[in-house]
C-alpha cells in the first residue's frame, strides 16, 4: 500500500503593496507566509488569469519591468504547496512614475508683473510649477502638494517684480501623487515699469527737448520714444539716456510724444504723453521809407 502525505493550502500572504522605482518598474513586496511545505509565491495581474511570475519560498518581493510610465497596475499574490494555492492576498493598485515634464517656454508676451509659462507634461497627472530670482533658490508657486497641483500645461505667474529675471522648473506627478524630477530650468524677464516725469520744452522753431525720468529697472536694454501719429518709434535710445532733441519740426506746431523703455522681453506701458508746441517764428520787420 502507498501512503500519501495531503498538506493543508497555505495562507494567503499579507501586506502586498507596490513601490514604483521608475517610469517602467515597480516591486511588489509581502510578508513572508510562515507556512511549513511552502514551495513559493505566485504573483498574479488583474488583467491576466495565469500567474505573471513564480517564485521560491523566502522571496517576499518581485520587481516587475517593462511598464508604461504613469500606468495604474493592480496586482495580488497567493503562497502554493503541494497541494495547492492559498486564497488570493489584498490587491495592490499601484502606478509607475510620470516622465519628467519637458520643453518650457514662454508663449505670448511678458507683462510688467506676469509671465505665462507652457511646457510638455508627457503624460503627467498634474504639475508643481516653481520660480528662482538666481536658478538656486527656488520657490514653489503652485502645487506645492498633490491636491494643489494644477492639471494644465501651462500656468500665468503673476505678481512679479518688474524688469526681472525669473528662472522656472516643472514637476509632474503620477496618478499616486509621487513627484518625478523636473524638466530643465527656463528664465525670462518681466517687462520694465514705464518710465515717470515725461515732458518737451521747445528749444527753437523746429526742435523740442523731450526728457524723462530714467527707470530703475535691471536688464534695461534702452528707450524709444513714439509720436501720437505714427505706429514705430520715432527714436530708440540706449539704457541711460534721458533726453532726446526732436528736430526738424514746424514752427508753432503741437507735438504729442510718449516714451516706453524696453528689454530683451519687450516694452514697458506708455508713459503719459506730453504735448509741446515749437517755438513761433519772430513777426515780419515792416521798414518805412
Amino acid at each position: 500500500m502507498k501512503a500519501y502525505t495531503t498538506y493543508a493550502l497555505p495562507v494567503a500572504p499579507s501586506g502586498f503593496s507596490g513601490v514604483a522605482l521608475s517610469t517602467n518598474t515597480i516591486n511588489w513586496t509581502w510578508t513572508d507566509t510562515i507556512n511549513t511545505n511552502l514551495l513559493g509565491y505566485k504573483v498574479y495581474s488583474s488583467t491576466a488569469t495565469d500567474a505573471i511570475v513564480t517564485l521560491p519560498s523566502g522571496h517576499a518581493n518581485w520587481v516587475e519591468t517593462g511598464l508604461a510610465p504613469n500606468v495604474a497596475y493592480t496586482n495580488y499574490v497567493r503562497a502554493y504547496n503541494a497541494s495547492g494555492d492559498s486564497a488570493n492576498s489584498a490587491f495592490s493598485v499601484k502606478y509607475t512614475l510620470a516622465n519628467s515634464p519637458s520643453a518650457i517656454i514662454i508663449v505670448g508676451n511678458a507683462t510688467e508683473h506676469g509671465l505665462t509659462l507652457t511646457w510638455n507634461g508627457n503624460g503627467g497627472t498634474k504639475y508643481r510649477i516653481d520660480h528662482s530670482l538666481n536658478g538656486i533658490l527656488w520657490q514653489t508657486v503652485v502645487g506645492a502638494s498633490f491636491e494643489t497641483a494644477i492639471t494644465t500645461n501651462s500656468y500665468n505667474d503673476t505678481g512679479l517684480l518688474n524688469a526681472t529675471t525669473y528662472y522656472y522648473r516643472v514637476f509632474g506627478f503620477n496618478g499616486d501623487g509621487i513627484i518625478t524630477s523636473s524638466c530643465a530650468a527656463s528664465c525670462e524677464y518681466t517687462l520694465p515699469s514705464e518710465p515717470s516725469g515725461f515732458t518737451g520744452i521747445a528749444l527753437s522753431t523746429n526742435a523740442i527737448n523731450w526728457a524723462w525720468t530714467d527707470t530703475i529697472n535691471t536688464n534695461l536694454i534702452g528707450y524709444k520714444v513714439y509720436s501720437s501719429t505714427a505706429t514705430d518709434a520715432i527714436a530708440t535710445l540706449p539704457s541711460g539716456q534721458t533726453n532726446w532733441v526732436e528736430t526738424g519740426l514746424v514752427p508753432n506746431g503741437a507735438y504729442t510724444n510718449y516714451v516706453r523703455a524696453y528689454n530683451a522681453s519687450g516694452d514697458s506701458e506708455n508713459s503719459a504723453s506730453s504735448v509741446k508746441f515749437t517755438l513761433v517764428n519772430p513777426p515780419f520787420s515792416w521798414q518805412c521809407d
